[in-house]
């Protein structure tokens, strides 16, 4: 049996017998190497994040600190994104579902963002000082009927 050069996973010829300690090592591999991928994409999509609003932040002579809160109507997905219109420009946003943990933050400008924990993605519309998100997955969409949600964002107080 060869391997592979950069990972060493087998790799077999058709004279070769398969074992399952072998095909088992290198799917855990595998595994631990995508795993460890995603971590290192993550990691730097969150340090050019913070990279991001801190910069935005520093721009700001003056923010302040928003707090709302709605009950979800049951609607989802693109079409039905759910909408939100703050007093004046938000810089970042999150969106929490009360009682569950449920939440997403996003800063100015992005166009999706990860539902915590989860594989999940919302999508983010930013126009002027309202902003609009969605997800196909309807907890994502924090809009579930009858539960509750708060909006914190941090708004730029000098535009």
């Amino acid at each position: 049996m060869e391997y592979t050069e950069n990972y060493h996973l087998p790799s077999w010829a058709k004279t070769d017998r398969i074992c399952m300690e072998t095909f088992n090592d290198m799917t855990t591999k595998l595994d631990t190497a995508l795993n460890e991928h995603k971590l290192a994409i993550t990691t730097k999509a969150e340090q050019r994040n913070l990279t991001a609003l801190t910069t935005r932040v520093d721009t700001c002579s003056s923010c302040q600190i928003y707090y709302a809160t709605y009950i979800g109507t049951g609607e989802s997905g693109q079409a039905h994104p759910k909408s939100y219109t703050f007093p004046s420009q938000p810089i970042l946003f999150a969106v929490l579902e009360l009682g569950r943990g449920y939440a997403f933050f996003a800063i100015r400008g992005t166009g999706s963002a990860p539902l915590n924990e989860s594989d999940a993605k919302v999508g983010i519309t930013w126009n002027g000082t309202t902003v609009s998100w969605y997800s196909v997955n309807p907890t994502a969409h924090m809009n579930v009927e009858g539960r509750g949600y708060a909006i914190i964002a941090l708004l730029a107080a000098d535009e």
